[in-house]
């Protein structure tokens, strides 16, 4: 286990009793009562305190997400950049610059040159950085969606049986 003052070096040892990975407890500074903690605010102390942006609607922020990224490049964009020679230096350095996870070449349904992108992304601050070399060297169409792979997927079991015991009917 972690030091209290490694992981919250900003807060008062007076301030806090004990941490663990998935439990943390507080000590009221009014009454003096030990309470345990909600996982949002759990949360809020491992990143937030270590200066993450906090926002308890959207916990998730400052993580990077896994992201699934289509790129359709018009037939008359994709043949011009083929003609000068530019579309795969192009397309290995815009690669080069966004290490994706993984990179598949397809023509899709309108046959358009496609690229299915997998990476992950940041911040959404970010997604003008990936997205701009696409629009600028292609006049590509983009499409973004989070996405899990099998261990995320397998990771958000508890997440789905909180669902089905709370909404499912």
């Amino acid at each position: 286990m972690d030091t209290l003052g490694e992981i919250f070096p900003q807060v008062p040892l007076k301030d806090l009793t004990t941490y663990t990975p998935k439990r943390m407890h507080l000590l009221s500074a009014k009454s003096g009562d030990l309470f345990e903690a909600p996982e949002v605010t759990l949360w809020f102390w491992r990143h937030a305190v270590r200066g993450f942006h906090y926002n308890p609607r959207r916990p998730w922020e400052g993580q990077n997400v896994r992201t699934m990224m289509k790129v359709s490049m018009p037939v008359e964009a994709a043949n011009a950049a083929i003609k000068n020679g530019s579309l795969g230096t192009t397309i290995q350095k815009i690669l080069a610059e966004l290490q994706p996870e993984s990179a598949y070449f397809i023509a899709d349904d309108h046959g358009e040159r496609t690229g299915i992108i997998v990476f992950d992304l940041k911040d959404s601050s970010h997604i003008p950085a990936v997205a701009e070399p696409w629009f600028l060297a292609f006049n590509a169409r983009i499409t973004m969606h989070p996405a899990m792979n099998a261990q995320d997927l397998a990771a958000s079991a508890a997440g789905m049986k909180h669902a089905v015991e709370h909404y499912g009917k």
